[in-house]
């Protein structure tokens, strides 16, 4: 599965992003606009003012993905639903951010995985996809790194993909593989569904999660 960043001439240059010392790489940017947040509106909401007495006027899809991230109160009064409009777009940067740190690049996946690089790359873009993967200007593509374990991929990844197929970003794929799931509880407390799946269980909880994420 492969998400394509968008193109800026600015890619790796540090952006400022608003009042409080927090930058934005393009890549973060290109990241968050797979998610329906535009550049300028993740700039107009880092720099307003907690003060203000108007509310932001936040779009029915903006709504979706800051709740999308943890965010609450949403319909609080303006001052308060300023503050967590901000902190939860600066979780939604930080995972952006923690993506990109940890994803890997071809040479480094093909090395892992015994491959060549054309390999490599062919499984990123097979119909369905075999690995999931990330193009974003000047870097290529780039593999998140919830895939792969010490000695590979982690067990049913191409069961996985082919149930996500395109239907989920990849920053959304990546919080759903590694954050713990109501529903995959191993009898010592919830498990990601990448643990879930490294631990040997069954993976058609995980499938199904997947699938209910993505309205099948």
């Amino acid at each position: 599965m492969i998400w394509n960043g968008g193109r800026n001439k600015h890619w790796g240059k540090v952006m400022p992003a608003g009042n409080r010392g927090l930058d934005l790489s393009a890549g973060e940017v290109a990241l968050m606009s797979q998610r329906g947040i535009a550049e300028a509106r993740i700039r107009e909401i880092l720099a307003a003012e907690a003060s203000s007495p108007h509310p932001s006027g936040l779009s029915a899809t903006e709504r979706d993905i800051l709740r999308s991230a943890g965010a609450r109160g949403l319909d609080d009064p303006p001052v308060a639903h300023r503050r967590r409009q901000r902190a939860n777009l600066e979780a939604l940067i930080q995972a952006c951010r923690e993506l990109l740190q940890n994803a890997q690049d071809t040479a480094t996946v093909a090395s892992r995985l015994h491959l060549s690089e054309e390999v490599v790359v062919n499984q990123a873009h097979h119909v369905p996809p075999q690995l999931s993967a990330i193009e974003l200007p000047a870097i290529g593509l780039t593999f998140p790194a919830w895939q792969f374990t010490e000695t590979g991929t982690i067990p049913h990844l191409r069961d996985l993909l082919a149930v996500v197929r395109t239907e989920m970003p990849t920053l959304v794929l990546t919080w759903t593989m590694i954050i713990p799931h109501v529903d995959l509880d191993a009898g010592n407390g919830r498990l990601s569904p990448r643990d879930w799946l490294i631990s040997g269980f069954n993976p058609e909880p995980v499938l199904e999660a997947v699938r209910a994420i993505i309205g099948e």
